[in-house]
């Protein structure tokens, strides 16, 4: 099977076996265990992608290109180096988690039962992060099957094998154990995956430069910090300051119902990734704006329909979570609809990738981080559920709107004209 098709036939079983394992984590210890539980990974996600330092999309980078030149010393050197400071980084921050726990869990969020959860997956931000690292050094090595299996396929497998026993015997915390035992699975054979490669190379002498890695791992420090860390998790924090933990649980089960959606999108436009770099240089603003017309048809065609049926029969499918969850219907409709317009304008931000407008990404994730803080501020504290609900969804379609805009500033006479043809390089780079 061809690689890429290998990727998104296990990117599809990961992602149906995270929502068994949601199911199972909801339907074993309740909406308020899996609001301590949400709660717990919310501040062990944020505190993994900040540790990260953005190293994991440098050593993405680098190894894909030492690998193409042949560069193997730089390959193993790159990984060693990065490998070794995001591991000592994360370790340290999972240790202050640890330690911070009955501060964390009394005095930030208000609830006591919070700590024994935040103290169990505290570690999950080393293994965490060590999953990712490996994950994205193979695939800067091509070796992409492997890559997914371990971004993606392991950890639920693992946890779905052990969630019974743990949650049922230890309640959140037990899940939350699950969580750093099925990461650190992952990134263990994810290490195995690459010595498998990487004894093979012949480096003689692996070495590369720190300040190289300081230098490419800061600009993108903020970025994954955004969107990777604040932009999915800040409405659970918000809600945790602000609601109760069932509250919580039950909006973590609204939004793993609508990262379907999320999921069915972005496989159906990340394909366009490489047709949008052909089009771009051969300067075809035509075909681009062609393409982006009937992906995003494709994607309205497809998805409106879920849409319109998780708002119809949202306390049915919240059920599936158990009974308390159907309090969740309207949350749930909120958060599809704005999936539905981050889906829509998805394929704005993979244009402005092609075409080097890193900053523009970088200013629109921005503006979405704020207008999602702010807007949890104000409602939040009101509206509580639907109030976290909200942000979320202006979040999400903000930022995606955002890069509408700034595509449309760069390149719109070109794509509205029907005799836009060739752009020069002065306007696309």
């Amino acid at each position: 099977m061809h690689g890429a098709g290998l990727a998104v036939v296990l990117r599809g079983m990961g992602a149906v076996l995270a929502f068994l394992l949601n199911i199972a984590i909801a339907r074993i210890i309740g909406a308020e265990g899996a609001g301590f539980y949400f709660l717990a990974l919310s501040v062990v996600s944020i505190g993994a992608v900040a540790a990260k330092l953005g190293l994991d999309n440098v050593l993405l980078r680098f190894v894909a290109d030492g690998a193409s030149r042949g560069d193997w010393n730089s390959v193993i050197g790159v990984f060693r180096l990065g490998t070794r400071i995001a591991a000592l980084s994360t370790l340290l921050t999972g240790i202050g988690v640890f330690a911070l726990a009955p501060w964390i869990a009394t005095a930030l969020f208000g609830e006591p039962g919070l700590e024994t959860p935040l103290r169990a997956i505290s570690l999950g931000i080393f293994s965490f992060a060590m999953m990712m690292q490996m994950a994205e050094c193979l695939r800067g090595a091509g070796q992409i099957g492997a890559s997914v299996l371990v971004s993606g396929l392991i950890y639920p497998l693992t946890a779905l094998i052990l969630i019974w026993p743990m949650a049922s015997w230890f309640g959140a915390a037990g899940a939350a154990a699950t969580y750093v035992l099925g990461t650190a699975a992952s990134a263990a054979i994810g290490y195995l995956f690459w010595r498998r490669w990487a004894d093979r190379l012949p480096a003689s002498a692996p070495q590369f430069e720190r300040a190289v890695l300081w230098r490419s791992s800061r600009p993108l420090w903020l970025m994954t910090l955004l969107s990777g860390g604040l932009l999915p998790w800040m409405p659970v924090v918000l809600l945790g300051l602000w609601g109760t933990p069932a509250d919580v649980g039950v909006l973590g089960a609204a939004t793993r119902i609508v990262m379907v959606l999320a999921i069915l999108s972005q496989s159906m436009t990340t394909a366009m990734v490489p047709k949008y770099a052909e089009l771009r240089a051969r300067g075809d603003l035509r075909g681009i704006r062609a393409i982006t017309l009937r992906s995003s048809g494709l994607v309205a065609l497809i998805t409106t329909p879920l849409v319109v049926a998780m708002i119809v029969f949202a306390p049915r499918i919240l059920s599936i979570f158990g009974p308390e969850f159907a309090q969740g219907a309207a949350a749930l409709a909120i958060l599809a609809l704005g999936q539905l317009l981050s889906a829509l304008s998805v394929n704005m931000g993979y244009i402005l990738l092609v075409f080097g407008r890193e900053t523009d990404l970088r200013n629109g994730t921005i503006f979405a981080a704020a207008v999602m803080l702010a807007s949890g501020l104000l409602l939040v504290p009101v509206f509580g559920m639907i109030g976290a609900a909200i942000s979320a969804s202006l979040g999400g379609a903000s930022m995606n709107l955002a890069n509408a805009v700034m595509v449309w500033r760069r390149f719109g006479p070109q794509l509205r004209s029907s005799d836009a043809g060739r752009c020069n390089e002065g306007e696309s780079s």
